[in-house]
C-alpha cells in the first residue's frame, strides 16, 4: 500500500503544477501541521487557516485503477479537483494563499503521504465493514 501511496503522491505533485493556476497570488506552504482556525505567520502578517477540504473516494478494487491510463482520471483527479476548485475560489481577489497539512489524527492502519510543498495529505485505508479501499485527500488553507 505504501508503494501505491508514494506513486499517487508523485503523480499528484505533477498534476498540481498544471491544475493550480495562481495568477497574481503568491502561494506560501507552511510545513508545520495545524488545525482549522490555526494561524500561520508569513511576511507581512498572519493568515488564519480557516478552511479545510477533504475529498474521499471508496474503491472496491483499487488495483483496477492503477494502470497508466486509468490512475490519473479515476484516482488523482477525483481527489485533487475538489481541493483545487476550493483553493481557486478562495484566492479570487486575494494576494496570498497559505496551505499546510492537517494535524488531525490519522486513521489506525492508514498509509499516509504528503504532496511536497502543497499541504495536501493523502490517507489510504481499508474500510472494515465494506472492505473498500478509501483514498482521502485533505488540505488546510487560508488566504489574505
Amino acid at each position: 500500500m505504501e508503494v501505491l501511496a508514494n506513486r499517487l503522491a508523485s503523480l499528484a505533485n505533477l498534476r498540481m503544477q498544471s491544475l493550480l493556476n495562481l495568477r497574481g497570488t503568491v502561494h506560501h506552504y507552511d510545513p508545520v501541521p495545524g488545525d482549522v482556525n490555526s494561524v500561520s505567520r508569513v511576511a507581512g502578517g498572519d493568515v488564519m487557516l480557516k478552511h479545510f477540504r477533504r475529498a474521499e473516494q471508496p474503491y472496491h478494487d483499487l488495483t483496477r485503477f492503477t494502470g497508466p491510463d486509468r490512475i490519473m482520471p479515476h484516482v488523482i483527479d477525483r481527489g485533487l479537483l475538489p481541493i483545487v476548485t476550493a483553493l481557486a475560489k478562495e484566492i479570487l481577489g486575494r494576494k496570498l494563499l497559505v496551505t499546510r497539512y492537517s494535524a488531525s489524527p490519522t486513521l489506525k492502519g492508514a498509509t499516509v503521504v504528503h504532496l511536497a510543498n502543497y499541504g495536501i495529505r493523502i490517507q489510504i485505508h481499508v474500510d472494515a465493514p465494506s472492505q473498500d479501499t478509501i483514498v482521502a485527500w485533505e488540505c488546510l488553507y487560508g488566504a489574505r
